[in-house]
C-alpha cells in the first residue's frame, strides 16, 4: 500500500513538473521576440536536411538570446532530419518549390489566421530562387516582395524585415537578381519598418555547400545561419546574459 501511495506521489510530482515547465516555457514565448522565417524550400527544409533554422536558433539560444521563432508549419518536405536534428523551434513559414507571388498572394489570409497573437517583430525572408530559376522577371518579383512587405506592415506597422541577397545555385548565378535587391531594397527602408538586406551570396560555394542545385547542405546551413545571426544581432535588445549585473 505504501508503495502505490508512494508511486502516486511520484506520478503527481512528475506531473506537476511537467506542467511548471510548460508554464515556463510559455512565460519566456510571451516575452521573447517574435521571428518569423519566411521563403521557399531553402527556409523550409526537407530531404533529410533542417534547414539553416536549425543552426540560427542554436546559435541564438546559445548567446542567450530570448527568441520564438513563429509561423504556421512545423514541418519539412518529403524526408524529415533526424529526430536529434529536429532538436529546434520548428515553427517557420517556408513552402518548397513556392514564388515569391505565390507567398504574396497567400500571406494576408496566414497573417488573420494563424499568425493571430504570433504577430511577428523580425522577419527573415528568403524569396525569389524559384522565380529567378524559372526566368520571371526581376522587376516581377520585387513587386511581390513589396506586396508581401505591405501585408507585414498592415499587420505590424513597426514589423523588422530581413532579406537575403539569395544564395547561388549551381546551374544558375544569382547575382542578376541580388543586384536589383540592392538596389531597390533601400527604397522600401522606413525609419519605423526597417529594411536590411542579408549578404548570403558572396563567398557560398553551390558546388562545395549546396546538395542539390538549389538547397544547402550542412555546411551551406552553417553559413545561411551565420549570416542571419550577424544580422540578428544588430536588430535584437541585448541577450539575457549581457543583462546581468556584473559581479
Amino acid at each position: 500500500m505504501k508503495s502505490r501511495k508512494l508511486g502516486l506521489v511520484v506520478l503527481a510530482l512528475i506531473a506537476v513538473t511537467g506542467i511548471a515547465w510548460q508554464f515556463t516555457k510559455q512565460a519566456a514565448a510571451v516575452n521573447a521576440i517574435r521571428i518569423l522565417p519566411l521563403g521557399d524550400s531553402i527556409t523550409q527544409g526537407g530531404l533529410g536536411m533542417p534547414s539553416y533554422r536549425r543552426a540560427l536558433w542554436h546559435k541564438l539560444d546559445k548567446a542567450g538570446y530570448a527568441v520564438d521563432f513563429v509561423g504556421g508549419q512545423d514541418d519539412f518536405y518529403g524526408q524529415a532530419p533526424p529526430s536529434s536534428a529536429r532538436d529546434f523551434d520548428l515553427d517557420h513559414q517556408g513552402h518548397w518549390a513556392w514564388e515569391t507571388g505565390e507567398i504574396a498572394a497567400e500571406l494576408d489570409g496566414w497573417m488573420n489566421h494563424w499568425l493571430f497573437g504570433y504577430m511577428p517583430d523580425v522577419v527573415i525572408m528568403h524569396l525569389g530562387t524559384n522565380d529567378f530559376d524559372r526566368d520571371q522577371s526581376i522587376d516581377s518579383t520585387l513587386a511581390e516582395l513589396e506586396q508581401i512587405i505591405a501585408s507585414l506592415r498592415k499587420a505590424n506597422p513597426v514589423v523588422q524585415i530581413l532579406i537575403a541577397q539569395i544564395i547561388p545555385m549551381r546551374n544558375k548565378d544569382t547575382e542578376p537578381f541580388n543586384a536589383g535587391l540592392r538596389a531597390w531594397a533601400p527604397t522600401m527602408s522606413t525609419e519605423t519598418s526597417p529594411v536590411a538586406l542579408v549578404d548570403q551570396y558572396s563567398d557560398y560555394n553551390p558546388a562545395a555547400d549546396n546538395h542539390d542545385d538549389y538547397h544547402p547542405n550542412a555546411n551551406g546551413e552553417e553559413k545561411m545561419a551565420e549570416r542571419w545571426f550577424a544580422a540578428l544581432q544588430r536588430l535584437l535588445p541585448p541577450p539575457v546574459e549581457a543583462n546581468q549585473p556584473s559581479q
